[in-house]
């Protein structure tokens, strides 16, 4: 996909992954902050730490089975 703002200036945003990645982290953080400070306000910490644990395994669990990555094969160029 290009993005063309003038005649002498092309960028191709897949040279901007990890700028867009970053960026979207930051939004998704602050996003995440704000709900959880909603959240906070009705359930007690305990409950909400727990909460988020349990959505933290799941969503890491999803992407263990999307991947098919369940035991990572280690290398010698690895380590």
């Amino acid at each position: 996909m290009q993005i063309i703002f003038n005649i002498f200036l092309n960028i191709s945003l897949t040279d901007f992954k990890g700028e867009v990645a970053a960026l979207l982290a930051a939004g998704l953080w602050a996003v995440a902050s704000v709900v959880y400070g909603r959240l906070g306000q009705r359930i007690p910490p305990l409950q909400l730490n727990l909460l988020k644990g349990i959505i933290a395994i799941a969503l890491l669990t999803i992407t263990i089975c999307v991947r098919r990555e369940f035991f990572p094969i280690l290398t010698a160029e690895l380590i």
